[in-house]
């Protein structure tokens, strides 16, 4: 089996939130009451990807911000009961973010989204000594769309990037990028290794509606790629090496956090040493295991899951 643990840790920088994930059972019905099942999750792009590379045995670091509440204490007890080493400042104006996913028969999403205190995110959040002995640094698109936050990314990215540390980034939101400017969004990631977009975000940042060509496009710039296409799996580009792998089945319960789960799958199998296609594999692995359960991290993960993903990976 391939190593469950590496020395070179991931630092994580973003947002953590309360998720609430209703589940309907049809139509909104919207003006009037909507029957629906309601499941109560620890969410945040940044700190999802966080939990999931801890979960798949990297020791990891993440940084960000919560409001003075006990919403946010439990938010970041609940990291640190995963194992993540969770540095975040206690806002004293703003409360803890809130999400509520709405999420329609087959699964999919739609977000209303309360950031709170990731807004306030700020570089001195980043503690002086968190890059030291990491092995990425992995920021969310989120943390670019509005001023505050976009500084702690920036500066974060800026020392990343002195001290030769490689910097991923799951550019997170269609409807974000198109309120703040692709290519704005583009300038922002000069210099970014590992850059994770769905294909709606491809297609904004290239322009190109087919999924292969927005892949070759985004790979002049970046040295690898992952473009996730729901259902139908993943494209992945690392230099010359190309990866098409088919997504693995699974019911489709809740699609909340399932590509966070796949960044998290691919970086984990990349820093530990398994090749492109073992490593796309173990992200579709840990996205399938997401889709299957309610919210981003669904509780009931243990040793032995951890396990089987390795071993669906080609790593045994």
């Amino acid at each position: 089996m391939a190593p469950m643990g590496t020395e070179a840790k991931a630092v994580v920088l973003g947002d953590l939130v309360l998720d609430l994930v209703a589940i309907l059972p049809g139509p909104l019905n919207y003006g009037t009451d909507t029957r629906c099942q309601l499941f109560p999750r620890p969410g945040g792009a940044a700190a999802n990807t966080a939990t999931w590379l801890r979960r798949l045995g990297l020791p990891v670091l993440y940084v960000g911000r919560v409001g003075a509440d006990p919403l946010g204490q439990a938010l970041v007890d609940g990291l640190r009961h995963e194992g993540v080493d969770a540095r975040v400042a206690r806002d004293p104006e703003a409360p803890t973010g809130t999400i509520v996913a709405l999420i329609s028969p087959g699964g999919e999403r739609s977000m209303l989204i309360s950031p709170g205190a990731n807004h306030r995110l700020r570089p001195e959040d980043l503690p002086a000594d968190a890059l030291a002995g990491a092995g990425v640094l992995h920021l969310t698109g989120y943390s670019f769309f509005w001023d505050a936050p976009r500084q702690a990314a920036r500066a974060a990215l800026a020392a990343a990037r002195a001290q030769g540390i490689p910097v991923a980034v799951d550019v997170a939101s269609a409807g974000l990028i198109r309120e703040y400017g692709a290519e704005r969004l583009l300038a922002d990631l000069a210099g970014v290794t590992y850059l994770f977009c769905n294909e709606d975000e491809a297609r904004l940042l290239t322009g190109a509606a087919d999924p292969e060509i927005a892949l070759e496009m985004l790979a002049r710039s970046f040295p690898v790629v992952g473009l996730k296409c729901g259902p139908r799996g993943s494209l992945v580009a690392a230099g010359s090496e190309r990866v098409v792998q088919p997504a693995l089945p699974a019911p489709a319960v809740d699609t909340t956090g399932c590509g966070d789960a796949w960044d998290a799958g691919l970086l984990a199998g990349l820093l530990q040493g398994l090749s492109l296609r073992a490593a796309a594999r173990l992200a579709a692995w840990t996205a399938a295991w997401v889709v299957a359960r309610p919210g981003a991290v669904p509780a009931g993960w243990a040793d032995r899951d951890r396990a089987a993903a390795w071993t669906a990976a080609g790593a045994g």
